[in-house]
């Protein structure tokens, strides 16, 4: 049976997988690889333990996609919708 595993790196959960803990699969190079099956993108790894994020926290606003994919596009000349006028 499938269990669900936190793919970490540099102290925060970056993916999730589910795994059968047995077949052949290992994490990507630099990764570790914890079964835990209430952690989520973006929970902290302290002391061998996830630590989950507050949601509501002001210092982690909600996830926006867009926003998300214009940050990239910061330096490439490229306008972002909201400053055309």
């Amino acid at each position: 049976m499938n269990k669900k595993y936190a793919l970490i790196k540099d102290n925060k959960v970056t993916n999730i997988v589910m795994w059968d803990g047995e077949s052949n699969w290992k994490p990507p190079q630099g990764f570790i690889c914890i079964e835990h099956p209430d952690a989520e993108i973006g929970d902290d790894y302290i002391d061998q333990t996830i630590v989950k994020i507050d949601k509501t926290a002001k210092d982690n606003p909600p996830y926006n996609p867009l926003r998300t994919f214009l940050v990239p596009l910061g330096n490439s000349g490229i306008t972002p919708p909201e400053e055309i006028v």
